[in-house]
């Protein structure tokens, strides 16, 4: 917290961090549209673009919580 001049612990945004490989481009959209439905997006602090014609990794980054139905799970 105080690294990043944080003053409340709501303020920390990753608590947790996963990271999800798709082996083809077209597994981007499958994933995405399964984070997408099971999670509540906060999209302001999501980046959900993918750079085109660059030589690496496409991907999301989403900052999400637990649906109300599923915290229990």
């Amino acid at each position: 917290m105080k690294k990043k001049n944080y003053f409340e612990p709501k303020e920390i945004s990753d608590l947790v961090g996963v990271r999800i490989v798709g082996f083809v481009l077209s597994d981007i959209n499958i994933i995405s549209g399964i984070i997408e439905h099971k999670f509540d997006i906060d999209w302001n602090r999501s980046s959900t673009e993918q750079p085109e014609g660059k030589f690496g990794y496409r991907g999301k980054n989403y900052v999400v919580t637990l649906r109300e139905d599923t915290i229990n799970l």
